[in-house]
């Protein structure tokens, strides 16, 4: 599930970057808002049956301030890096770090947080 969830952020991110008029793009940000909706709806949950019940409120406070920090920084940090680093602002290129960084994240999510299943009824 968790694996779900960032994926229309990551195609929403993809496909407004390689926008080729002003409709696409809209689209594209309002996938993203689509999907951080769901992520911070849902990780509220996940965060209190990750940890012990003493360390929940910090939990969540950490969850949500990742996640604003991550929207907040992400896109300049990662034109500064491709600067540095004399990728050339394509928007080709920075579709492909977006990818990359995507791709990362997928896996460093999966191969990190444990397996949450759905609780009994």
């Amino acid at each position: 599930m968790g694996l779900g969830l960032g994926l229309p952020l990551v195609i929403s991110s993809l496909t407004a970057m390689l926008a080729p008029n002003f409709v696409v793009l809209v689209v594209a940000r309002s996938l993203f808002g689509f999907g951080i909706g769901r992520f911070r709806a849902i990780s509220v949950g996940l965060g209190a049956r990750l940890v012990l019940q003493e360390h929940v409120g910090r939990t969540t406070s950490l969850i949500f301030a990742g996640v604003s920090l991550g929207m907040l920084i992400g896109g300049p940090a990662g034109a500064l890096i491709g600067d540095l680093a004399g990728v050339p602002r394509l928007a080709s290129a920075r579709a492909v770090r977006c990818g990359a960084a995507g791709t990362v994240g997928f896996v460093a999510f999966a191969a990190i947080v444990p397996a949450v299943h759905a609780m009994p009824k």
